[in-house]
Formats: C-alpha cells, structure tokens, sequence
C-alpha cells in the first residue's frame, strides 16, 4: 500500500535535484530519479509507480515534461528558483 504522501518533485535546475539526493540518502529514503540524462526513463517511473517503499520521484521539468504520467504521486512540489507565476501572465493583465 503506497503511503499517503508519494510525492514528485520536477525543479527545473538539476542542481537543486543534487543538493536533494544526499539529503534523502542520509535520511535512508528511497526515491526515483530523472533527468535529461537517464537512459532508462520508462523502468524508473514503472519502479516509483509500482513501489509502496518508493514515496520521492526527483525529476527535472524538462525531462519529466513530456509524455510523463505519474498517477501514484499524491503531491507536486515545483522547487523551480525562477518560477513566478505573475511574471507568466502578459503585461497588461498583471
């Protein structure tokens, strides 16, 4: 049974994702990674899908962004230094 609080995280900058990983490891916690390098994209989201023990899915948006369907992710946190939601709407609607 996956715990209630399965979670993925897409930050664009997978510098951020590098400061995540050795935290979660100290912490003895099991997570997924992905980013534009990862040659096995489909068993690693598979793995996260399947596994009640694998609550964290690190990704980057770009790699994450396109065909990714994550159903078993309770929750999304953008951890994008840049993102600013008044900054996306055109000028004369801020």
């Amino acid at each position: 049974m996956r715990t209630p609080c399965a979670t993925k995280r897409p930050p664009q900058f997978t510098s951020l994702l590098a400061l995540l990983k050795p935290r979660l490891d100290v912490l003895n916690l099991k997570y997924e990674y992905l980013d534009g390098s990862t040659n096995d994209r489909q068993k690693r989201v598979e793995h996260f899908q399947a596994d009640p023990d694998c609550p964290i899915f690190l990704l980057s948006l770009k790699a994450g962004g396109t065909g990714l369907n994550l159903t078993a992710a309770d929750y999304v946190y953008l951890l994008d230094p840049w993102w600013n939601p008044p900054r996306l709407r055109p000028p004369h609607r801020r």
